[in-house]
């Protein structure tokens, strides 16, 4: 700033000796050229756009001689390119005779390449009888960097007041002067809408106007100057916020303000009053306990005890705070109380260690003690509560007593059941020939069982009976089509549609095949060979069980097998071993009924086993459940839906086989069915 001030003087004087000491050339001189020699100042003729004088201080400031620079340069090849046209503009009002402009700040390049920021001052004259601009040249690289940097500064105050996190506010006048974007938001407005607009009162809840008045009239009058107080506030939506603040008076364009910061507590009120209602509810269930509980410090001074502690031990509250058990006269036995001090040693608790205690007037009581130690603030503080079981001891010594008692009584017992053991040896007998019944009832119960098993085949082929129509009709309908489209070839066409004939005669065949494989299918499933084992290949059962459950694999379930070609026969009831995978992979495809249901088939062979695998996406099976699965009867379908023998009977069938089955499941994700069968 004072070099500008300065440089206004300096342009000043230079109009003041050119009026004033035109008759004293001499005196003009003198003073003339002891500017020109001044190293800070450069002093300049520009005409025709070169430079026709410049003087040894701007030859210091730009680091070319006069040499360099007279005839041979012009102010482009000094001037920074972006601010050429800015120069231009410059130049050309100062040729037309204008000294109005204020816009004369440049940067130029230097000799070595490094920038300059500089201050021109210029003014039309005549210079060898034509128009020619002298002027001086004023560098200001260091204050340019001074304003920048207090620019800067100023930004980074401005930017950190704007998104503090702390409310700011500057009071003049009984109006907002300043309200930072916090502020703002803690009440709910625009800024616009407080500065200069809102009495801060407005922002006060009537209960606490006053209090807010007089401490802003404090500081006002000098009375305060810096004071800190809460109050509660009222935001733009009548909705109360709690605030704190912290304002200091100061002086604002010469006259008092209230400066000051402000946050909100509302959070902060709301959990020390949920902290309090807590420690209400604390009070009122450890007052409510039906046994007695105490909170000690670690030198075992009573800090809190309930009303049951008080009842049990027969004690008032102030008798017993801050004192130790042994100031109250209560006695623990010496091993009791090392066992306690062991315990808390090593785990910092103790839990139901039964102890007796003898109060000050000698009773003695039996407790099953609990204790557990816990940081409070900066100490250790120790939980203690107290189980009476003084009655449960006086009842174990009765039973002690009838115990004995009972010993006599049993010998009395053992010689009347030696007579009572020949009464059971004829019994026996009895239960010998009741045995040979049961075998009888056993062989029944076999034959009832092969009824069941038939009759769930027949109840699965029931369930599928739909869908075998279904798929029976599409082929039909391939049939009925192609027939009725090759008798109207016939009729109508002459020997050259021949070919297209071929097409419908193909149809036909192909509705024929899978009408095939279908009852092929069905066909095996259903044979009663229940006690005929044959060569079976499970592959082949497998690829059985898919056609026959074809129509309930809608579009979005995907059947991935991976069948091991090379897989060895067994021997097996083939019908049987149908009715189990049958059941196994639609007990699949009804759980996994998704957009992205998957069933995997794998088969398999080992030396001693083939190896199936069922896995699928679905559901899944919880725990609870899984392990009934195998039950009788035991469905977690609707009623209807299911028997509930279907996995029993399948299970049964398989140990038949001298087989295994196990079913695993991880709910909401995957269940697994794995079968193994003997290869003999």
């Amino acid at each position: 700033m004072k070099l500008m001030r300065d440089s206004n003087i300096l342009n000043k004087s230079l109009h003041f000796l050119r009026r004033y000491f035109k008759s004293d050339r001499t005196l003009y001189s003198e003073l003339f050229n002891s500017i020109t020699e001044n190293p800070l100042i450069g002093v300049y003729i520009l005409q025709d756009n070169k430079f026709k004088y410049v003087s040894k201080g701007w030859c210091i400031i730009t680091g070319y001689s006069s040499e360099e620079t007279v005839d041979q340069m012009r102010t482009m090849d000094i001037i920074v390119p972006s601010d050429e046209t800015n120069l231009k503009e410059y130049v050309k009002k100062r040729m037309s005779g204008n000294t109005n402009t204020t816009d004369n700040r440049f940067r130029i390049i230097r000799k070595d390449g490094s920038l300059a920021h500089v201050k021109v001052y210029g003014n039309l004259i005549q210079y060898k009888g034509k128009n020619a601009v002298a002027g001086i040249l004023i560098d200001i690289t260091q204050q340019s960097a001074i304003e920048s940097n207090l620019q800067e500064n100023e930004e980074k105050y401005r930017n950190l007041v704007e998104n503090s996190l702390v409310g700011v506010y500057l009071i003049q006048d009984n109006r907002f002067k300043y309200a930072n974007n916090y502020f703002c938001e803690i009440f709910g407005y625009q800024p616009h809408e407080i500065i200069n607009n809102i009495d801060p009162a407005l922002l006060v809840h009537d209960d606490d106007k006053s209090k807010v008045a007089g401490n802003l009239e404090k500081r006002l009058t000098g009375k305060a100057s810096l004071l800190k107080y809460e109050f509660k506030g009222l935001k733009k939506d009548d909705s109360i916020v709690y605030v704190q603040v912290l304002g200091t008076v100061m002086q604002y364009k010469g006259r008092p303000a209230v400066m000051g910061s402000l946050i909100n507590i509302t959070e902060l009120k709301e959990t020390t009053e949920a902290l309090k209602e807590s420690e209400h509810l604390f009070e009122t269930l450890l007052n409510l306990a039906p046994y007695p509980i105490s909170v000690t410090d670690k030198d075992l001074k009573h800090i809190i005890v309930n009303n049951s502690y008080c009842k049990t031990f027969k004690v008032t509250a102030d008798e017993v705070l801050n004192k130790t058990p042994k100031e109250l006269g209560f006695i623990v036995k010496d091993e009791d109380s090392s066992m306690i001090e062991d315990s808390m040693l090593k785990n910092n608790r103790v839990d139901n260690v039964e102890t007796s205690l003898y109060d000050k007037k000698g009773n003695k009581k039996h407790f099953l003690y609990s204790c557990l130690k816990f940081k409070y603030k900066d100490g250790d503080l120790i939980l203690n509560t107290f189980v009476d079981i003084t009655e449960q001891n006086n009842i174990k010594e009765e039973l002690s007593i009838h115990k004995e008692n009972l010993e006599i009584l049993v010998e009395q017992r053992t010689s009347e059941l030696n007579v009572r053991n020949e009464e059971l040896k004829r019994a026996n007998k009895q239960l010998k020939d009741q045995k040979k019944d049961l075998q009888k009832t056993l062989t029944n119960l076999h034959t009832t069982q092969q009824q069941l098993i038939q009759s769930e085949k027949m109840a699965s082929l029931g369930f599928l009976s739909a869908g075998i129509a279904h798929e029976i009709n599409n082929p039909l309908n391939f049939i009925q089509g192609g027939s009725l489209a090759i008798e109207q070839i016939l009729e109508e066409s002459s020997i050259n549609n021949m070919e297209e004939a071929k097409t419908y005669l193909n149809a036909i065949n192909e509705g024929v095949r899978r009408t095939s494989d279908i009852v092929s299918s069905l066909n095996h499933y259903s044979r009663r060979n229940d006690k005929d084992r044959v060569l079976c290949q499970v592959n082949n059962i497998i690829n059985n069980c898919l056609t026959m459950l074809k129509s309930k694999v809608s579009g979005n379930i995907q059947i991935i097998k991976d069948l091991d070609l090379s897989l060895p026969e067994i021997q097996a009831n083939e019908g049987q071993l149908h009715q189990v995978l049958l059941n196994i992979i639609n007990n699949s495809l009804q759980a996994a009924n998704h957009e992205l249901a998957e069933i995997k088939i794998n088969t398999s062979a080992d030396n001693k086993y083939v190896n199936v695998q069922v896995i699928d996406n679905g559901e899944g099976i919880p725990k609870d459940i899984l392990k009934n699965v195998f039950d009788p009867f035991y469905t977690t379908k609707e009623p209807g839906e299911g028997t509930g023998l279907g996995l029993s009977i399948s299970y049964n069938i398989i140990k038949e086989h001298k087989g295994s089955i196990k079913i695993d499941s991880e709910p909401g994700k995957w269940t697994k069915t794995e079968i193994h069968l003997p290869i003999y």
